[in-house]
């Protein structure tokens, strides 16, 4: 049997399979060999005969594995191996119940068998007596879109999409190009049209809808890593399974790829080991505690600017100088402090968080040049999530040295590639973690183009224009005396509106904030030279005193006014989760109106409800500052006596 592997479970005597096909879900018995290394008080090799001679499922024998911190002494290891996951536990727990053995290496079993077996979830698979084999190169970036079928589910509310408690007034079904709403009960025939193998449905469409919990197909939460593609990208580069990879943390993803690295070149995996930092001076603790790179820009209105983007800076600043936990801070031979570093790192061999992220960066450039755009973001988020995780204490490979390196390193080359802007006659007007923002301090200077080229030859990173602006504007921070170091706006040369940062984009502004924001900012796209710029400001000025004066007058719709939060992600055990949420107790996001009395869960909003139109007038009042409006007038004199109660009000 051929198909595309989404799910994978481990069963009695074997592990179940879901693979694709074109009737829908085919489940199959195959045998996974796991792998279970336990360091033993007792001569390991005793244990293995015991082993072997009472346990006809679970092969034991004794191999020499690198123990950390630094990976340079041999180690005996107890190594157990079965298709039955469960006899291999049971053996485990035998040995650690009893005080003489003492299991490493414990990164999901599954998912490392399966990558390490060329099979991961997402990939082309045969299974044939009960043997799984690859039938494509796991490794190739530009492998073919797998045929995996989906349907989204989102159950709708008078709100939008809702939440526990809420009353359902329809439920919106996409599968492929074609979209059409359902009524409640007519959820699940609806989705069995679409004949899908995977279902998407977030955390409350199934507490709605148990129906959706189906052997007809898979059921996953919404992607973080974006679509349907990168989900599969997640699950080849990891080997979790599509509805695991669908919810993982990043750093889930992360820790399994560096895991399979790890023990291909047999390392322990022992979290247990302790990476403790040596006594350092306060000023030294000074010097190396600080963020990237980056400074507090003037707030204004610039005109012709370029801004220039390191390609995956941090990635590429770990991959140039190796910089992992086993690499850095540790004693041996020739081992050097990097330029713009502060501790020495090993260079005679690669570590594993360097492996893995130079394979990343090469994947997605492979991909961004082949038009893969949703494989190749769904791996840009892995890279921009490495370099936190290589500071986090509970990394298999995180250490905190190695993270002071990263961050020095990207300051002083943002330094370099400043000075070489300003060298080259360019005023640099920002600059931020991997972005520059350059601006002709004269007619005649070089293109942007040969900038970026001179910051590569110089810094040895890859630079490039990504955006030309013209005009680029900093917001001001509230005492509006400095520039906002992340939020900014632009029109790009192309006529595009590129925002960072502002209302609009954040997750929790009420559909009206967004909207005024962003009609303002498409009157401010006419703009063409200064002059435009002050009479779009005007405009828009007007715009939010429109918008102020139809939420005083109750004109503005209640939908339009939710505010979304999202209390908690959601539980890792899935079924007592939804056993919980469907009794009421517990919800993933958290919807709400502002009252005049305070917060009102959109469950119990009511006709008639009085909303807090000072509350959401300050709001609007925020985002206009954030595009520079400053001010608006206030229509009438009922609810705020002027612009001053107003400001007063917001402090």
């Amino acid at each position: 049997m051929e198909g595309y592997l989404i799910d994978a479970s481990p069963a009695t005597e074997g592990t179940e399979l879901v693979l694709t096909t074109e009737h829908g879900l085919a489940r199959v018995k195959a045998r996974i060999r796991y792998s279970a290394h336990v360091l033993t008080r007792p001569d390991p090799q005793i244990l293995a005969e015991q082993i072997m001679s009472s346990e006809d499922s679970v092969e034991a024998l004794v191999e020499e594995m690198l123990a950390p911190p630094d990976y340079k002494v041999r180690v005996r290891v107890l190594m157990l191996a079965s298709d039955d996951l469960r006899a291999l536990a049971r053996v485990v727990h035998w040995l650690e119940a009893r005080g003489i053995g003492r299991e490493v290496n414990r990164v999901h079993k599954l998912a490392v068998a399966l990558r390490m077996n060329n099979t991961p979830p997402g990939s082309l698979v045969s299974v044939e007596s009960g043997r799984v084999s690859p039938l494509e190169d796991i490794d190739d970036p530009l492998y073919e879109t797998p045929s995996i079928r989906y349907a989204e589910v989102t159950a709708l509310a008078w709100h939008g999409p809702a939440i526990l408690g809420d009353r359902v007034g329809g439920v919106m079904i996409r599968c492929g190009e074609e979209e059409f709403v359902a009524r409640p009960e007519e959820v699940v025939d609806g989705v069995r049209y679409c004949r899908p193998h995977v279902v998407i449905a977030r955390f409350e469409d199934r507490a709605l809808f148990p129906g959706l919990d189906s052997d007809e197909w898979i059921v996953m939460e919404p992607p973080l890593a974006g679509s349907m593609e990168g989900v599969i990208e997640w699950s080849r580069i990891s080997g979790l399974p599509l509805p695991e990879a669908a919810a993982a943390p990043i750093g889930k993803v992360l820790t399994t790829a560096e895991a399979a690295e790890a023990m291909r070149r047999g390392y322990i995996l022992d979290p247990s080991t302790p990476r403790i930092e040596g006594w350092r001076k306060v000023w030294e603790l000074a010097a190396a505690d600080l963020a990237g790179g980056g400074r507090v820009p003037e707030p204004g209105t610039y005109w012709g600017v370029a801004q220039l983007d390191f390609n995956s800076l941090y990635p590429s600043i770990i991959v140039k100088h190796n910089l992992s936990a086993e690499t850095v801070g540790v004693a041996c031979r020739g081992g050097t402090v990097p330029e713009g570093g502060i501790h020495p790192v090993c260079m005679d061999k690669e570590g594993v968080v360097p492996s893995v992220l130079r394979k990343l960066i090469w994947r997605r450039a492979m991909q961004k040049d082949a038009g893969l755009v949703k494989r190749a973001d769904a791996v840009k988020w892995l890279l921009v999530a490495a370099f936190g995780y290589l500071g986090y204490r509970n990394s298999l490979f995180g250490s905190i040295q190695a993270y002071e390196n990263v961050t020095s390193i990207a300051r002083h080359t943002l330094l370099k590639a400043e000075a070489v802007a300003e060298k080259m006659g360019y005023r640099v007007i920002h600059s931020i973690v991997d972005s520059i923002f350059i601006q002709p301090a004269s007619p005649s200077v070089p293109q942007p183009e040969e900038v970026a080229a001179e910051i590569e030859m110089v810094t040895g990173l890859s630079i490039r224009v990504e955006s030309r602006y013209v005009w680029l504007t900093i917001p001001a921070i509230k005492d509006g005396l400095r520039g906002a170091a992340n939020k900014y706006f632009g029109l790009t040369a192309e006529g595009r509106v590129k925002v960072k940062g502002l209302a609009m984009v954040r997750r929790d502004t009420p559909k009206f904030v967004k909207d005024a924001q962003s009609e303002a900012l498409t009157i401010l796209a006419s703009a063409r030279n200064p002059r435009e710029y002050e009479e779009a400001l005007s405009s828009a000025s007007a715009l939010f005193a429109e918008k102020a004066s139809l939420l005083l007058n109750d004109e503005v719709s209640l939908a339009d006014l939710v505010i979304t939060k999202r209390s908690s992600p959601t539980p890792r055990r899935v079924p007592q989760a939804l056993a919980a949420a469907r009794a009421g107790l517990m919800g993933g996001v958290v919807k709400y109106v502002m009252t005049q009395a305070g917060p009102l869960p959109v469950t119990h909003v009511k006709e008639g409800v009085r909303i807090d139109k000072v509350y959401y007038l300050g709001l609007l009042y925020s985002a206009a500052r954030e595009v520079g409006v400053d001010a608006f007038t206030l229509p009438g004199k009922g609810l705020v006596a002027g612009y001053n109660a107003l400001t007063n009000y917001l402090g």
